[in-house]
């Protein structure tokens, strides 16, 4: 804390021994200390050993150096020395107003000259000093011309006294007080403003008669009130209006350093207020000279009593409550105890005397809530870079947070160009490289969609001015797949801008499902090497971000209000806690991205593989444009470090076209692998999805479940092939179980099945024809919907012109059933008399 006491009197007055009667001895800087690290003890004229003074140009030099750095710092400093001329004062006089010091002189003059000598005696060597010495100091220190030039220069002095008066006056002045703040109806604690005044608006309105400023409350200001921000002017002539009032106390924090640096005339240490701060306040019509009493009025800490609460409230956290707050410098209550790293909320709960609670800014990397310890409150909201201005209030009632987000910050391109884009290997590539020439976030692809007839548009809900795309269903059976309807996937767009909010990838197929994903095919075009993703068995989820609202936007493929969208959203909190979603929040809006998960729900959405847990994997950053771009696996290995989220696991790297077949060989017949499949993504970015035997197997396995217990106690029949003894044996059991009991999940179902039986072995199977199982894909995608009769006609024609498709649909009538559904009876009944087929 920025307080200088400087001793004057003769050797032997008792100067040293003050330090320890108040234990600030570790703060004390002295003449004799310095002689002695300089020279040797040399032999004196009394016979005795004592302090070398050949060297005291030196000595004095040396000790202004190390008074600057400590006064620098904002240390609490204790000059031990004799100082016998109103001269030695001038340098701690220039000291004092360079570093917005406060000086007292602790004058041991008044000494009695006998008692100096008495204790001199008792000195060991080389401390002891000749006794003609002390005489001839004692008298130009008791000469009454020399206090009142001391005076005169304005340094305030404290007498000595025999009764110990002087040791309790230098208490009195070092102590801070606690405040007692009862009368107020509330004390407002606002969080680091950095700049950002719109937000500090919203807060106060200072259009009002008083500013914003209530007499009935009091106010903190937790610190660094510029940089970074775009309204520093305003910020600052804020402060110059009400700096005077007493119910408002603005903090010092490290950003302060660069206000007073400037109001001092001193070099700036700062890029950041040199080249932006400064012109925005020179601007605004302010001069270093209007900040000079504004700096002068700022503290380190406010420590207050509230109706029974005890607070204190500082800039960048503490690890508890010092007893002597004037020992902390002001470096530390503006940069924190420890690294910036610590997490020093839980801290100060685990240490802090009982009762106290901290208020804090300064420091928040690891993304806490404003309540980020049972104790302590941390008010970083991240609000220049379009985060929140934190604020606090403690009223009668207790405690209230208040989050105001900051619509004015600086856009990334400038913070890119600045260099000041934090965690930048976790951000994508074309934020780093091109983002100052990045396009608008598919303004002009509203159009195109809209007018694609294999595109239809659904606005959403509980968000109107978003639309969700997707490519038709006639797109998806007819295979009609243009550069267009392939990102109508999972993509989401403001239907008035046409700005897109969320996207997915572009759709892409099976192996075998297209003649372009045959093996033959993806091995001519691949580009190697080619990456093997393992695939989850879950569901796709997107995050996005809403323009309008500055809020991240959760979907699953096609819908905002679906409960997938609503369980993403839950384990995406989860996961990163109320800070850490601002925090996603932030970045996902800068890089204009889109974060692509796949999420699995054991519980509320089960699929074909057992999970113990939910679990979030983070699949890929990819940007919000009309072409489609991904971020690049390093950098989403580290956003994955940076937020907490489990990123997708990759199996393989695969070198040439030999490699591929040989891994797509073993991996098809490995019926044991209990995972869904992997994902293929060659080194132009082309993909390919596997889905492995033990997921293929028991899919069927969970349509044969359903197929038993829709034929039980009917006359239809199965229409299964049982010719796979594993096949055959799973269906023995399930003709056994009760019908609640074929009306669980496949991973449940299975569970009691594998409990006691051991499968058959597998045997042979001929690889299904890709068109039966593209045209099988359709139809599972078609189960609970109605269709027209021009698409159910066309299915028609497509299955009796394919002698494996015809039997497919003879083999599963109830497919025809589901299918061809469609409002038209007639239709239902004609199509199933053309397949031979029973529909009943």
């Amino acid at each position: 804390m920025r307080k200088l006491l400087v001793t004057r009197g003769a050797q032997g007055a008792g100067k040293t021994h003050f330090a320890h009667t108040l234990r600030l001895h570790d703060h004390v800087l002295s003449a004799d200390a310095i002689r002695q690290i300089t020279a040797a003890p040399v032999l004196t004229v009394s016979g005795r050993f004592g302090t070398s003074q050949d060297h005291d140009a030196r000595v004095w030099k040396q000790l202004m150096q190390l008074c600057d750095e400590r006064m620098g710092r904002g240390e609490l400093l204790i000059v031990d020395a004799t100082h016998p001329n109103a001269k030695a004062f001038e340098p701690y006089l220039e000291l004092a107003h360079k570093h917005r010091y406060e000086l007292r002189c602790v004058d041991f003059a008044g000494v009695p000259l006998e008692r100096c000598l008495k204790q001199n005696r008792l000195r060991d060597d080389p401390w002891f000093v000749p006794e003609g010495v002390i005489k001839k100091t004692w008298a130009a220190c008791a000469d009454p011309e020399l206090i009142s030039a001391i005076a005169a220069l304005g340094v305030e002095s404290i007498p000595w006294r025999e009764d110990l008066g002087h040791v309790d006056e230098v208490q009195a002045w070092l102590d801070e007080p606690i405040l007692d703040l009862s009368s107020y109806a509330a004390v407002v604690h606002i969080g680091d403003l950095q700049g950002c005044f719109t937000p500090l608006r919203m807060l106060l309105d200072p259009t009002e008669e008083d500013g914003g400023i209530r007499a009935e409350n009091f106010y903190i200001f937790i610190g660094d009130l510029c940089d970074r921000g775009d309204e520093n002017a305003e910020v600052v002539q804020f402060a110059l209006q009400h700096m005077h009032e007493d119910n408002v106390v603005f903090l010092w924090g490290n950003h302060e350093e660069h206000l007073h640096r400037w109001a001092r005339g001193l070099d700036p240490v700062s890029t950041e207020f040199d080249e932006r701060t400064r012109p925005q306040l020179e601007a605004g019509g302010i001069t270093p000279a209007m900040l000079d009493p504004l700096c002068d009025r700022l503290r380190d800490v406010v420590r207050y009593t509230f109706r029974g609460h005890r607070v204190m409230a500082c800039h960048a956290g503490m690890s508890t409550v010092p007893k002597m707050p004037a020992r902390v410098s002001s470096r530390q209550w503006a940069n924190g105890v420890g690294f910036y790293a610590e997490a020093i909320d839980p801290i100060f709960t685990e240490r802090a005397p009982e009762g106290w609670v901290q208020v804090h800014g300064h420091r928040n990397i690891h993304s806490l809530p404003t309540r980020a310890a049972e104790r302590s409150f941390n008010l970083e909201g991240k609000v220049e870079f379009g985060g929140d201005l934190r604020v606090v209030v403690l009223d009668g009632m207790g405690w209230h947070e208040r989050a105001i987000r900051n619509p004015v910050f600086r856009p990334i391109q400038k913070v890119v160009a600045a260099g000041k884009l934090r965690h930048a290997k976790s951000h994508p590539q074309w934020v780093t490289a091109d983002m100052a020439d990045a396009p608008a976030e598919g303004a002009e692809m509203l159009p195109v969609l809209r007018a694609h007839p294999l595109i239809y548009e659904r606005p959403s809900s509980s968000v109107p001015h978003i639309s969700a795309f997707n490519f038709t269903r006639e797109a998806f059976f007819d295979a009609a797949w243009d550069e267009t309807n392939v990102r109508a996937r999972g993509l989401f767009l403001d239907n008035e801008t046409g700005r897109i909010l969320a996207r997915s990838y572009d759709k892409f197929f099976n192996l075998g499902e297209r003649p372009e994903t045959q093996l033959d095919a993806i091995c001519e075009r691949f580009v190697f090497p080619v990456d093997v993703w393992l695939k989850e068995n879950g569901y796709l989820g997107i995050v996005g971000f809403d323009h309008r609202t500055q809020e991240l936007v959760f979907t699953s493929k096609s819908s905002l209000e679906s409960d997938f969208a609503g369980w993403l959203k839950t384990r995406v909190e989860e996961t990163l806690g109320e800070g850490g979603l601002q925090t996603l929040r932030r970045y996902v809006r800068d890089a204009q991205a889109s974060l692509v998960f796949e999420v699995v729900e054991p519980v509320h959405d089960p699929h074909i593989v057992a999970y113990d847990a939910p679990v979030l994997v983070l699949l890929d950053v990819v940007r919000r444009a009309e072409k489609f771009e991904r971020m690049d696996y390093d950098r989403l290995q580290k956003l994955g470090q940076w937020l907490g989220f489990q990123v997708k696991q990759r199996a393989a790297r695969l070198p040439s076209e030999r490699a591929l077949r040989g891994y797509l060989g073993q991996a098809l017949e490995d019926d044991e692998r209990q995972v869904e499949g992997y994902v293929l993504e060659d080194a132009a970015g082309a993909q390919v999805k596997i889905k492995l035997p033990y997921y293929q197997f028991w899919k069927r396995m969970r349509s044969l479940k359903d197929r038993v217990l829709k034929t039980r106690g009917s006359n239809q029949p199965l229409q299964r092939d049982l010719s796979d003894p594993r096949v055959a044996a799973f269906h023995a059991w399930l003709t056994e179980c009760s019908d609640e009991t074929l009306k669980l999940g496949i991973v449940e179902l299975r569970a009691m099945y594998l409990d006691g039986h051991v499968p058959p072995p597998r045997i042979g199977e001929a690889k299904p024809d890709p068109k039966v199982r593209g045209f099988e894909r359709a139809l599972e995608g078609l189960e609970g919907e109605a269709l027209k009769p021009a698409t159910a006609e066309k299915l028609l024609e497509k299955a009796l012109a394919h002698d494996g498709i015809l039997a497919m649909l003879r083999e599963r009538p109830e497919r025809v059933a589901l299918v061809l559904a469609c409002p038209e009876g007639d239709t239902r009944t004609e199509a199933a008399e053309r397949l031979n087929v029973d529909v009943a």
